[in-house]
């Protein structure tokens, strides 16, 4: 958090070598936009994190969107995603070709799978 409210943002380079200088420059200019706040407040179940967060995003017309308090993120334990979120959320971060259908396929009858050497084996 401290490298975020005091340094300036990363080079997207850094993460995605092929990113073109237009795109790096966009997001520059967008992440100097970024403000953050910390509150001394924790979280009763997770003391690492505060007791809520929140997204407040200022316009170019002027007017403000409120996320208002977030306790939980989606996808916590105590705010879980549905099977059908988290089949959409595996294959929107993995694609959906064959390996990613099969492997999503073993990983979801994780609990009953006979012998966890299957989920090594090629399609």
């Amino acid at each position: 958090m401290y490298a975020h409210t005091h340094e300036p943002p990363p080079s997207v380079k850094e993460h995605a070598p092929g990113v073109s200088a237009g795109l790096e420059a966009v997001v520059q200019r967008a992440m100097a936009k970024v403000r953050t706040q910390t509150v001394d407040t924790h979280c009763i179940v997770e003391p690492v994190f505060s007791f809520a967060d929140r997204v407040v995003l200022q316009l170019g017309n002027g007017s403000t969107l409120d996320s208002g308090d977030i306790r939980f993120a989606r996808g916590n334990a105590k705010l879980p995603l549905s099977a059908d979120e988290l089949k959409a959320k595996f294959f929107d971060c993995s694609g959906d070709d064959e390996n990613a259908v099969r492997l999503y396929g073993l990983l979801a009858t994780l609990e009953t799978l006979g012998d966890i050497r299957s989920l090594r084996k090629p399609v």
